[in-house]
């Protein structure tokens, strides 16, 4: 009788069959359908026809199933995973002892393990609120949790693509995007998509999230308020305004620079909150004759805004330019009056050009004498006629003015 012996080949679908048989441990996806194939050979190596040959799954505990060798010996059984544990499996394959065909009890073991699916999980962050026209970054985490390795994985976001490489089981794979923000306040959605394939099946791998942002508005705004005019060396006071044009609490700097005034420049810090205000009141003094001119800078990261304002300088009036000048006085006016100009010409004389005197001090004046007034007044009148009028005239002259000047004191006297 001839002894008969039986050889183990496991086969997976769309890949070749084993030329001989192996004990060597093989990867498998759960879910996959699997071939598994034995050749019934004779002590010469010659196949042998009719031979039924079991298949069970000794690590689950189940029968895989049951066949005949065909004329080349083989014997094979659909092994489907889907119910497959997770891990190694340990393949029992053996036959009947059949006399009648002399054919022995023969036995053979094949390890094969079984990976769950390749499974990728993304996830997205990126912030809840931009400004306009803002560039901001999106950040995408792909991980595998499955045991399967993901080939080829690909990351999109708005037509932007980034590989991500190979993902094994268990692993996880980055990649961050540039991306612009609209120029219109609104609310906005971003689609980020990931592709990949599964390596032991060619299995299509496909997963995606829509993130959601705000596009805010933004802003900050600049005002200041002083009057359109002060005096030349004056205090005046002004003020200045910080609003906030945007949605969000806003630290801010402010700097206050003054031309024509002092203090030359202040400086400022402070918050606002959402479409509110800030107000600064200022004291200055006047320096220049001409104008005062104000410049206020307000800073919030990117957000700027300038305001100017030109005061006017009212320069201060001089004595001289303002003291009352004598009216014309006709020529048919009487005696009194051209005496009384006279007087008042004289008296100016002696207040000075830089001076002015109240009444009181013109008593004064006259209270020193008398005499001093009229001396000087014949002062004046000698430099002129001292070659003509004798000594008699310049008495009489002397006597007659003195007593108009004198009239006219009594007469403007309270």
């Amino acid at each position: 009788m001839k002894k008969r012996t039986l050889a183990a080949i496991t086969l997976l679908f769309f890949i070749p069959s084993f030329s001989s048989p192996t004990l060597e441990q093989q990867t498998f996806v759960q879910g996959q359908s699997l071939v598994l194939s034995v050749q019934v050979l004779d002590e010469l190596g010659n196949p042998v026809e009719g031979v039924l040959v079991h298949f069970c799954d000794e690590t689950d505990g189940i029968t895989i199933g049951e066949d005949y060798s065909n004329v080349e010996g083989f014997a094979s059984v659909l092994w489907d995973t889907s119910n497959a544990s997770i891990g190694e499996h340990k393949i029992h394959i053996w036959n009947e002892e059949d006399p009648s065909i002399f054919v022995e009890r023969s036995d053979t073991y094949v390890y094969v393990v079984i990976l769950s699916q390749a499974k990728l999980v993304l996830s997205v962050s990126s912030p809840n609120t931009v400004k306009p026209g803002e560039e901001f970054e999106v950040k995408v985490s792909v991980s595998n949790i499955g045991g399967a390795e993901a080939l080829f994985v690909e990351a999109y976001v708005k037509g932007i693509r980034k590989s991500l490489g190979n993902i094994t089981g268990g692993s996880t794979s980055k990649a961050s995007f540039k991306i612009r923000a609209e120029e219109i306040p609104g609310n906005y959605t971003l689609k980020v998509e990931v592709r990949a394939k599964e390596k032991e099946t060619g299995r299509i791998l496909l997963v995606s999230e829509e993130v959601s942002y705000r596009v805010k508005r933004t802003g900050i705004g600049l005002s200041i308020y002083a009057p359109s005019s002060v005096k030349e060396g004056s205090t005046f006071n002004y003020s200045v305004l910080v609003r906030n044009l945007g949605e969000d609490i806003l630290s801010f700097e402010l700097t206050v620079k003054l031309k024509g005034a002092f203090p030359s420049l202040i400086e400022k810090s402070g918050s606002v909150g959402a479409n509110g205000l800030s107000r600064f009141e200022f004291s200055a003094l006047t320096k220049s004759r001409d104008e005062v001119i104000i410049t206020a800078e307000v800073r919030s990261g990117d957000l700027r805004d300038v305001a100017t304002k030109t005061i006017k300088v009212i320069r201060r009036s001089s004595p001289q330019e303002t003291a009352p000048q004598p009216s014309d006085q006709s020529e048919d006016k009487s005696e009194p009056d051209e005496a009384k100009n006279n007087s008042e010409i004289s008296i100016g004389q002696i207040k000075g050009e830089n001076r002015s005197f109240s009444r009181s001090e013109i008593s004064s004046i006259e209270g020193e004498g008398e005499e001093n007034l009229s001396i000087e007044a014949i002062e004046e009148g000698s430099s002129h006629r001292s070659s003509i009028i004798s000594p008699l005239m310049l008495g009489i002259c002397v006597l007659v003015l003195f007593s108009f000047v004198r009239r006219l004191w009594e007469v403007d006297r309270p």
